[in-house]
């Protein structure tokens, strides 16, 4: 087995480093292609704009590919070679490429009493594909407190098992970076934004990358953690 290879050769093991650093594998077939080239001191291209993996892979090379948009498949300079992607943008890879997935997301989520899962579940599917994110990297999902009860919410939570997190009006009114405030949560929750600023305080302050978006009976944004390590 690869893994009992790369500890006898006191090298590290790909998988062991994902589950230390808490990276979801999302394509475990390529493990064995990274820990190969562990063991054989060849290079690994390795793309990880979070650091998660900085000074544990010897031989890395760092990866910035050229090509940003997300839509289109990646020109890979590492086409045939062993290659790490430690991002939570999805893009398409050649086989040979392991994907590791940051929890890194946070989904704020607004809605109306009583909304379905269902209809929840397909906004947030919805949003991810639009954007190339992946679901993997989804660390929570957070709201008001007054959704603290609300069933489509713990449902979905459920379903996705992540945790939910909730916050006062004073804390969601002090979030600053808004950029959709909303004039009927003002007037009848007395909050200027529940999905954005939710997004925001979850992810400690992090980066808004997905502004609201809504359903007739839900709103939904997305912020990404800034990891410093």
């Amino acid at each position: 087995m690869i893994t009992t290879a790369t500890d006898v050769n006191n090298v590290p093991a790909i998988d062991v480093l994902a589950v230390e650093k808490q990276l979801v594998i999302e394509n475990v077939q390529a493990i064995k292609t990274v820990n190969m080239a562990l063991l054989r001191q060849k290079n690994i291209h390795v793309h990880d704009p979070f650091g998660r993996l900085t000074g544990c892979l010897p031989n890395s090379v760092d990866w910035r590919p050229d090509d940003t948009d997300n839509q289109r498949p990646l020109n890979l300079e590492a086409k045939g070679e062993a290659a790490v992607w430690v991002d939570d943008v999805m893009r398409d890879f050649s086989e040979n490429i392991l994907k590791l997935r940051p929890a890194s997301l946070v989904a704020g989520i607004g809605c109306n009493r009583n909304t379905g899962m269902e209809e929840i579940k397909e906004l947030l599917d919805d949003v991810l594909k639009k954007f190339c994110l992946s679901p993997s990297s989804l660390k929570c999902i957070a709201s008001i407190d007054v959704k603290a009860d609300e069933a489509g919410l713990i449902a979905l939570a459920d379903v996705l098992d992540v945790p939910l997190t909730f916050f006062n009006n004073d804390e969601l009114n002090n979030v600053s970076g808004v950029k959709n405030p909303s004039p009927m949560a003002e007037k009848h929750i007395g909050v200027k934004s529940v999905c954005e600023a939710a997004a925001i305080l979850a992810s400690q302050g992090g980066a808004l990358i997905v502004p609201k978006h809504k359903t007739q009976n839900a709103t939904l944004a997305i912020a990404r953690i800034a990891f410093t390590s």
